[in-house]
C-alpha cells in the first residue's frame, strides 16, 4: 500500500514539475543590456511582428521596441521612434524594418543593427563613441554610420504576395537609395564587403541590385531633401542631439539652391556657346550656299554663248 502511495506521489510531483516548467517563460536578456527604443508617434496601420508573441502587436505611443522586432507600416501610415543614446528615426508608409540588434554595452558603447526590406526610413543620429556601431542593412547593401542624418529607401519588384516578409531572390530587381543630409555613410556590398561607396553630406546614390561598379554619387535633389523635413517632428526630442534639424534643412536648402543656380549658370554658358557655334556654322553654310548660287548663275550665263558659237560653226 505504501509503495502505491509512493508511486502516486512521485508521479504527481513529476506532473507538477513538468507543468511549472512548461509555463515558465524563457529567460530574457537583461533589460540593462537592451538599448531602449520606444514609439513617440504612430499614424494609420502600424504593427510589430514579435518572435515570442503570436499574431501582430499593435503599435501605440510608448510601445517598446525589442531586439528582433519587425515593424510593418501600411499605406498612408508611419511611425516615429526614439532610440535612447542614439537618435530618432521615422519609418514611412508601406515599409518593413527589422530591429536586428539593440545592444547597450555600457553608457558609452552600444550596437544597433536595422534591416530595411522594403520602403523608406529617415534617421538622425548622434555622434557615436569609438567602440559603438550603427548599421542599416538592405537586401543588397550595408550602410555603416557614425552620427549623421540620412535616408534609406528600398524598392522591389514585389513578385511575392507578401513582399514584407519574402526574401529577395537572385532574379528579383531591387533599388537601394541612400541620401545623406549631414555626416557620412559608408556603403558596402552585402555580397562583397570589399566593394564600397562613401556618400558624403548633401549627396545621394542609387544602387540597381548590387551593381556598385556603375553606381555614382550625385548631389542631393530637392525631392530627397523634402524627405528629410519629417525630422522636424523630432525637434523637441532630446535624443536627436544638439543639432537643430530645421536649421540643418534650411542650410541644406540654401546649398542645394546655390548648386542648382550654379548648374543653371553653367548650362546657360554652355547653351550660349553652343548657340554661338551654331550661328557661326549657319553663317558659313549660308556663305557657301551664296557662293554656290553665284557659281551656278555664272555657269548659266555662259552656256548660251557657247551654244551660239557651236551654231556658227555648224552653219559655216
Amino acid at each position: 500500500m505504501k509503495r502505491t502511495y509512493t508511486i502516486i506521489f512521485v508521479l504527481l510531483l513529476a506532473f507538477i514539475l513538468f507543468t511549472v516548467g512548461c509555463t515558465m517563460k524563457k529567460p530574457e536578456k537583461k533589460s540593462e543590456n537592451i538599448l531602449k527604443a520606444k514609439v513617440v508617434f504612430a499614424m494609420g496601420k502600424v504593427y510589430i511582428l514579435r518572435g515570442d508573441t503570436p499574431g501582430k502587436v499593435e503599435v501605440k505611443i510608448d510601445t517598446q521596441i525589442l531586439p528582433d522586432d519587425v515593424i510593418i507600416t501600411g499605406k498612408n501610415s508611419s511611425v516615429n521612434i526614439v532610440v535612447a543614446k542614439r537618435g530618432v528615426l521615422k519609418i514611412q508608409e508601406s515599409s518593413s524594418v527589422a530591429f536586428k540588434e539593440l545592444i547597450n554595452i555600457d553608457d558609452e558603447n552600444n550596437r544597433s543593427k536595422l534591416k530595411v526590406t522594403l520602403g523608406k526610413m529617415v534617421l538622425s543620429l548622434q555622434k557615436l563613441k569609438k567602440e559603438s556601431a550603427f548599421e542599416v542593412e538592405t537586401p543588397t547593401a550595408v550602410a555603416g554610420v557614425r552620427g549623421t542624418s540620412f535616408m534609406v529607401e528600398v524598392e522591389r519588384e514585389e513578385k511575392s504576395a507578401f513582399p514584407f516578409f519574402a526574401k529577395v531572390t537572385k532574379d528579383e530587381k531591387t533599388t537601394t537609395k541612400i541620401a545623406v543630409l549631414s555626416g557620412e555613410v559608408e556603403l558596402a556590398n552585402a555580397a562583397n564587403k570589399e566593394e564600397t561607396i562613401t556618400v558624403s553630406s548633401l549627396n545621394e546614390v542609387s544602387l540597381k541590385d548590387d551593381d556598385f561598379k556603375n553606381a555614382k554619387t550625385e548631389s542631393l535633389t530637392r525631392s530627397s531633401l523634402k524627405d528629410f523635413t519629417v525630422l522636424k517632428e523630432f525637434s523637441e526630442v532630446e535624443e536627436i542631439g544638439s543639432a537643430d534639424i530645421s536649421e540643418e534643412i534650411k542650410n541644406a536648402q540654401i546649398k542645394i539652391d546655390d548648386s542648382i543656380k550654379k548648374e543653371l549658370k553653367t548650362k546657360t554658358k554652355v547653351q550660349t556657346r553652343e548657340e554661338n557655334v551654331k550661328e557661326k556654322e549657319e553663317a558659313v553654310e549660308k556663305k557657301i550656299e551664296t557662293e554656290k548660287e553665284a557659281i551656278d548663275k555664272d555657269k548659266a550665263s555662259e552656256k548660251p554663248t557657247e551654244e551660239k558659237y557651236i551654231d556658227k560653226e555648224e552653219n559655216w
